[in-house]
């Protein structure tokens, strides 16, 4: 189990999972005694749905006594109850498989009769006691999931498996639910008919199998206690119940006569369900991920606190903080040996109480520079040690301010410079745990000369770029950065070394050694000599964001782009509409915006079927793009609606030589899945600007003159303006 699962909701969902097969097992049992004693509810619910057939019963009894005697994780159980249960399982695709091989083969080897004996076949089965294809498929996956269970890798398969199960279940429990005529005027319906038990036991075998593996797979996902569970938990309940609801109401007004076509709108339901789910599992892998991510450094933080803690106050140098009225909040051990004092007789004075007079008048007016600039640098001060001795050293401090740029405290460092070895020692020391805290970093780091050399870079980064260390370290950034984003770049590093800027951060691209790019999220800041304050090198951070940008990119792609066809949409044509009569406002050209609409497609769609229509409304589609220009936009606006924006055009005549190709070449017939046939299209055209000034006048216009060409005799064109001077024609 993973150590960010959810442990109670792992226990609670196997608990499930045993209930969950012990229900299967109730259901098989009471169809039977229904065949037995010829109670309809237990073999069918209703006398208007078909019955489970009696050996599809025994079929979900041994699938859930096999279900359960793989229980337990495979070191937690006797390696025979392991192998009984494949072996049912076997059996299982055994008998399926046999079944499968009757439907297609017309051959009868009496397996539906082997348990129960089945006289007669009722409604749709085929033969006495068969399941239908669609039932024997299941319990064809059924049985290959209990053999694949635990086996090296498979888990996730098993449990893709499982979810295609359940699926097929409450797809059928749906179409009977909102409509029980749903399939009957359907050819396929002795192929993928299941009775309600049956149904019901499907999602109950896929919930019990994902339940008792939920933590493997992607069930890890709805258990983990990191962000992503939790959305996973939250959301997967309200995708699921909205739109079956949504779609029993839509039904149920198809069917009083307020819209139109049933056939198919369950399965819509199902299908935004799937699609909802993969969208959730989606956003939680990449919640989980973060969290996780975040939990690590949580660790390595803490692990971190108690050797920053000794570091702090076994450093070789002094180090305290003050207040802004100069009152000691902090203090290290070093420092206090050397002052001779106990902590607690240094908190709450002011640091002048230990300064000589020499040092008062040079401490109050840095002070007040520190105040205001939020750092000082290089400051001498004599102090008195408790002996009256005194002590010299150097000071540098940085200001910790807050959000509002208030003053909150002082980080400030001294260093008896009458011990320079000593203080030389402890650089070296701090420079050594900087590069092994650099080596270990979880993200890309390195050191990088003022000319852009990379003086020193971590594994990290290595693995990022695709280079070794050697490799890296030979190179300057310039070489391996993205031509369109160096610029930038070297910009703001001149800032940096003007001290325009404490640092940066910002997006870029570097080109990796297999030579594809990679976004990056950069992070660079300056260091400088402490001594006289010239710029040394630079330190760069590097962050792998290139899965970040592939999702805003699919993003955006859903955002403005057509899912049938890939083609513009409502909202990305207008942004190119808008933006093409602002270019011929501006350079006095004009342009057309072409409204077309496929003649007699709802014909074709309801004869031949959505999987046909959907097929030539991406032939269409891919026909319009072949023959404009690159600068042209085609746009699908929904249905057989197809909208093309022409651009840069001498005259309007221009438009009716594009109209002739698009006849021309929708014209030509389509074959699609074994249908041959061909259509028309009616095209109406507005011309900018004499047709209209804005993009939804324009695309009104063409659209009015689009209905004009349809009136006038459909497959042909008309031009707005036409339309006005003969109306009628």
């Amino acid at each position: 189990m993973s150590k960010h699962s959810n442990s109670p909701i792992a226990r609670r969902l196997r608990l499930t999972s045993i209930t969950l097969s012990i229900g299967m097992i109730v259901i098989g049992i009471s169809v039977i005694v229904g065949w037995l004693f010829d109670i309809t509810f237990l073999k069918s619910v209703s006398s208007s749905y078909i019955p489970t057939k009696p050996n599809s019963a025994i079929a979900f009894i041994i699938s859930s006594m096999a279900l359960l005697l793989q229980y337990s994780q495979p070191d937690e159980q006797p390696l025979s109850m392991t192998i009984t249960g494949k072996l049912i399982g076997a059996m299982l695709t055994i008998f399926a498989l046999l079944t499968l091989i009757e439907h297609v083969s017309g051959y009868n080897f009496a397996i539906d009769q082997i348990f129960i004996q089945e006289t007669s076949s009722y409604q749709i089965a085929f033969a006495p006691g068969r399941p239908t294809p669609f039932t024997t498929l299941i319990f064809m996956m059924i049985g290959l999931t209990l053999i694949m269970l635990d086996l090296r890798g498979l888990n996730f398969l098993v449990q893709i498996l499982a979810s295609l199960i359940g699926v097929a279940g409450l797809m059928v429990i749906t179409g009977l639910t909102y409509n029980t005529s749903l399939y009957a005027n359907s050819q396929l319906i002795p192929y993928i008919y299941a009775s309600i038990q049956t149904s019901i036991c499907f999602i109950l075998f896929s919930l019990a199998l994902l339940f008792m593996r939920c933590t493997e797979g992607f069930m890890v996902l709805f258990i983990s206690d990191t962000s992503g569970g939790i959305v996973a938990r939250r959301l997967i309940p309200i995708v699921v119940i909205i739109p079956l609801i949504f779609s029993y109401f839509r039904i149920a007004g198809e069917q009083h006569g307020l819209f139109d076509i049933v056939t198919g709108i369950a399965l819509i339901s199902i299908l935004i369900t799937a699609i909802y789910i993969f969208l959730i599992i989606l956003t939680s892998t990449m919640l989980m991920r973060m969290d996780i991510k975040r939990k690590l450094t949580d660790e390595k933080l803490r692990k971190s606190y108690s050797e920053i803690e000794d570091l702090y106050n076994n450093a070789p140098c002094g180090y305290h903080s003050i207040d802004e009225n100069a009152v000691f909040i902090h203090i290290n051990s070093t420092e206090l040996q050397w002052l001779g004092y106990s902590y607690d007789e240094v908190i709450g004075k002011k640091f002048t109480d230990f300064l000589t007079p020499n040092s008062l008048d040079h401490f109050h007016k840095n002070f007040r520079r520190f105040l205001k600039r939020g750092h000082v640098e290089n400051i001498e001060f004599e102090l008195v040690r408790k002996d009256g001795s005194i002590i010299y050293v150097l000071l540098n401090s940085t200001a910790i301010k807050n959000h509002e740029g208030k003053f909150i405290m002082s980080r400030s460092t001294l260093y008896d410079i009458t011990d320079r070895k000593r203080t030389e020692q402890a650089l070296r020391e701090s420079e050594d745990r900087f590069h092994k805290a650099m080596d270990t970093a979880p993200i890309g780091m390195a050191i990088v000369s003022l000319k852009g050399v990379f003086i020193e870079v971590n594994q990290s980064l290595c693995q990022i770029l695709g280079y070794s260390k050697d490799e890296l370290e030979k190179m300057k950034f310039q070489d391996i950065s993205n031509p369109e984003d160096l610029a930038l770049d070297l910009e703001m590093r001149n800032l940096l070394i003007r001290g325009s800027i404490p640092s940066y951060h910002f997006e870029k691209r570097y080109m990796r050694k297999n030579g594809k790019p990679i976004w990056v999220q950069m992070t660079v800041s300056l260091l400088r000599d402490s001594v006289n304050n010239q710029p040394l090198y630079f330190i760069t951070q590097i962050e792998d964001i290139s899965e970040r940008k592939v999702s805003e990119e699919k993003i955006r792609e859903l955002a403005y782009h057509d899912t049938l066809t890939n083609l513009p949409n409502r909202r990305l044509l207008l942004d190119r509409l808008h933006h093409d009569i602002s270019m011929a406002r501006r350079h006095h050209h004009i342009l057309a915006v072409m409204f077309l609409d496929l003649d007699k497609f709802k014909v074709i769609n309801d004869r031949l079927g959505h999987d046909v229509g959907d097929e030539l409304l991406k032939a269409v589609a891919i026909r319009l793009s072949s023959i404009l220009r690159k600068e042209d936009t085609v746009a699908r606006l929904s249905g057989d609606e197809f909208v093309i924006v022409l651009t840069e055009l001498t005259n309007p005549d221009d438009a009716s030589i594009v109209a002739n190709k698009i006849l021309h070449t929708i014209g030509n017939h389509f074959l699609i899945h074994g249908h041959d046939f061909s259509i028309g299209v009616s095209i109406g055209i507005s011309i900018y600007p004499r047709d209209g000034l804005t993009a939804m006048a324009l695309i009104k216009n063409a659209d009015s003159a689009m209905y004009a060409s349809k009136e006038s005799g459909r497959n042909r064109f008309r031009y707005y303006q036409d339309t006005l001077k003969n109306p009628d024609s």
